[in-house]
């Protein structure tokens, strides 16, 4: 259940130092010095005492987490309840608990993770809240808790970690904005009828209106002008795709250096644009939640990178897509590092894709263009953090188009 690394104790209040008292108690007492025998005698109690206090006060002690995870946007806070018990009859005069042995780097470092309790008497049970400032996106695991307790005078403590029977999970999702997803369905409008995860071709009427300045003339009831004389416009339910995917092309973020040695060329990291990378996780997870409101699946693709698998993900249902997909982009750690795609299963999973946004720094910077290539030009768009150029092939569309229109 919990280790018992040793905790710091005055050297006199320690098996061997108390050994060493009782001696020097012995032989006070036989050479007859007087008043030093009482003196060591107290010595000894007091140490015995808060030997024993420190020795066995985390003994028979129980940490519960309740709940199973903690979900908030950056400047939320973090919030989960714990509970103490004291399972024994020893009382603790004091109780620290430390939620993390590092503050992870997501939460505010200024924030007191550490949590003193005065005075947990026998048998009992006690439950607190913590609350942490939540400063950016993260994703962390709360699966022990360490504990400090001891005498009252600080002379014997105890410190151990105690593993939770039930692991709690902490997301800090990225930061999102209000977005407007009609620049990413707009292009799905003339799609053939269920073709690569589109919704049928077909509009629903929904009523007219009259005519305004800036109206297209394609949407004008002309029945109703030829018969009437009157100048409307009819209004249809729009159209939107029934899947949309998010590739993240995560190294398209980053500038490799090429050098030489005796083995031949390698590639060294020169530059990783972490703050653009940043932007555009917050303008996907507020796409996916624009998106969601409108009931498209969203799918997200993301490479391999470090000690991390790529994978495509997608919601089994539209009611969890949010928090499922928004959970993945939180636990993005890329710093820099190489990073692929598996093409075959890309290739292999297209079909379901529907509309394919490649997201990356520019768009003469993916790494990923074999890939594209493979899927259909008119399935796939860039969606860019650097709209100052354009791709001879795929259309492109910038973060200030998207992701900047609400300031």
């Amino acid at each position: 259940m919990s280790d018992k690394p040793k905790g710091a104790s005055s050297n006199f209040v320690t098996g061997y130092g108390i050994i060493a008292l009782v001696i020097l108690f012995i032989i006070a007492a036989y050479f007859k010095i007087e008043g030093l025998p009482l003196f060591l005698l107290v010595v000894i109690a007091i140490a015995g005492l808060c030997y024993v206090w420190g020795r066995y006060s985390l003994d028979k002690l129980k940490i519960e987490v309740e709940g199973t995870s903690s979900r908030v946007f950056p400047d939320e806070d973090v919030t989960f309840s714990f509970s103490v018990e004291n399972d024994k009859m020893l009382p603790l005069l004091y109780l620290e608990i430390d939620y993390f042995e590092e503050t992870p780097d997501f939460l505010n470092p200024e924030e007191e993770l550490t949590n003193r309790i005065t005075w947990l008497m026998s048998y009992q049970k006690i439950s607190s809240e913590v609350r942490i400032k939540a400063k950016k996106r993260g994703i962390a695991i709360l699966d022990s808790i360490s504990a400090t307790s001891g005498d009252g005078f600080g002379l014997s403590t105890d410190r151990r970690k105690f593993e939770l029977d039930d692991k709690y999970l902490i997301v800090v999702y990225p930061r999102v904005f209000p977005l407007d997803p009609a620049e990413l369905v707009r292009d799905t409008i003339d799609m053939h009828a269920g073709d690569r995860g589109y919704m049928d071709d077909y509009t629903l009427f929904r009523g007219s209106r009259d005519y305004l300045p800036g109206d297209s003339i394609r949407f004008i009831n002309w029945r109703m002008l030829a018969r009437q004389g009157e100048l409307n416009v009819n209004l249809y339910e729009p159209l939107v795709p029934q899947s949309i995917t998010f590739l993240l092309d995560l190294k398209s973020f980053t500038v490799w250096r090429e050098e030489f040695n005796n083995s031949g060329a390698f590639y060294v990291l020169e530059e990783f644009h972490d703050e653009k990378l940043e932007d555009m996780i917050s303008l996907t997870a507020s796409a996916i939640i624009a998106l969601t409101e409108k009931k498209v699946k969203c799918t997200l693709v993301l490479p391999r990178y470090g000690e991390k698998a790529d994978e495509i993900i997608r919601s089994e249902s539209i009611e969890t897509q949010v928090p499922d997909l928004l959970t993945a982009l939180s636990a993005i750690s890329y710093k820099g590092e190489d990073a692929a795609f598996s093409k075959n299963d890309i290739l292999r999973n297209s079909n379901s894709f529907g509309q394919v946004y490649a997201v990356g720094e520019s768009a003469n910077a993916f790494t990923c263009m074999k890939i594209l290539d493979g899927l259909d030009e008119y399935q796939t768009r860039l969606l860019v953090r650097d709209s100052n150029e354009e791709h001879h092939i795929y259309k492109t569309i910038g973060y200030e188009e998207l992701g900047r229109k609400h300031e």
